[in-house]
């Protein structure tokens, strides 16, 4: 009997000492937020009309001749209207001013002076006309 009582103590002690290494570590129930770096590369387009950092989307190297942007070409346009305006202006004004200078005005500085007034819208309305087919350039 006492045989039968020593190897259950030690049968039991064994046990414990084996469900004790059996025992796992609870860490698999906590929540662990992990921040890894997030790396980023920027996309680079590389263009094979590029040559040595400098292209003219514009110049044709055939012919050796640079066409002009649509923006360019809307740019001139608009100086050459807005100059015309600037220019029909400064007639009117001067008409009027040499009619005004005996105080006076006669009908046929009258018809002169509404004649460039005509000149001087129209000039205008071109000038408007064009700046609203042109929206995207609008400025």
């Amino acid at each position: 009997m006492r045989s039968v009582k020593r190897l259950g103590i030690i049968s039991s002690i064994i046990f414990v000492f084996l469900s004790g290494l059996a025992v796992t570590s609870a860490e698999a129930q906590y929540r662990r937020r992990v921040i890894r770096p997030v790396i980023v590369r920027p996309l680079v387009y590389r263009d094979p009309f590029w040559f040595n950092g400098w292209y003219d989307p514009f110049y044709d190297p055939f012919y050796g001749v640079r066409y002009e942007s649509p923006r360019e070409k809307y740019e001139r346009e608009k100086y050459r209207r807005e100059s015309k305006v600037d220019e029909e202006l400064r007639e009117l004004n001067k008409e009027r001013e040499k009619a005004m200078r005996d105080g006076v005005i006669t009908a046929k500085e009258s018809e002169k002076i509404i004649e460039e007034r005509r000149e001087y819208e129209k000039a205008r309305a071109d000038l408007q006309s064009f700046r609203s087919s042109f929206t995207p350039y609008r400025s």
